[in-house]
């Protein structure tokens, strides 16, 4: 199934209709259901790397890249989760069914992936700014980067991400509550 919003025209188009790329997909769902990822590994040759804590069956089921379940943070950390379908999330412990948390960095150098990737597509549902946080910029790049935010946090996930040397371009339609960004490198 196609993207939300739009976003995957926009990675095409932002990268030149590149084949054989690399993603990766942290908050990728059962794989299929609104994927920003999914017609670049079948149709264009890409191969990734998809991230999901909930749905990891169904992901392994209909993705061939490489999949793994994990819940992304700053750091390693215990956190409860709120199962609420797509919308779940993760608050602070209150001694529920906690989980631990990782930095992408580590999954990144766990399953080596390329320090160029090409694209990244991240939407964990109001943890933006802690995943960012979790990512060594030293030893990874994005050539283009899309992050669907809710409204109220997302001046601090955006403002993080051009610290870090990336340029807000292109907002995609989601509604009132939602933001979907695309961010590319910043021109030097």
């Amino acid at each position: 199934m196609p993207s939300e919003a739009g976003q995957l025209d926009w990675v095409l188009a932002t990268l030149a209709h590149q084949r054989q790329g690399y993603f990766v997909d942290l908050g990728a769902w059962d794989g299929l259901e609104s994927s920003n990822t999914l017609e670049l590994e079948r149709d264009y040759g890409w191969t990734g790397l998809c991230i999901e804590p909930l749905r990891y069956q169904a992901l392994t089921r209909y993705r061939r890249c490489h999949c793994v379940q994990a819940w992304c943070s700053n750091g390693e950390h215990a956190f409860d989760v709120i199962e609420e379908g797509q919308c779940s999330r993760l608050v602070s412990p209150a001694g529920g069914n906690q989980i631990r948390t990782r930095t992408l960095t580590s999954v990144l150098l766990e399953v080596g992936a390329p320090p160029t990737i090409d694209y990244f597509s991240l939407d964990v549902e109001g943890a933006e700014l802690q995943v960012l946080q979790g990512i060594s910029f030293e030893l990874y790049r994005f050539r283009a980067i899309t992050m669907e935010v809710d409204k109220p946090t997302a001046p601090a996930a955006i403002d993080y991400l051009i610290s870090k040397g990336y340029a807000p371009v292109h907002e995609f339609r989601m509604g009132d509550y939602l933001l979907d960004l695309g961010f590319v490198p910043a021109r030097r």
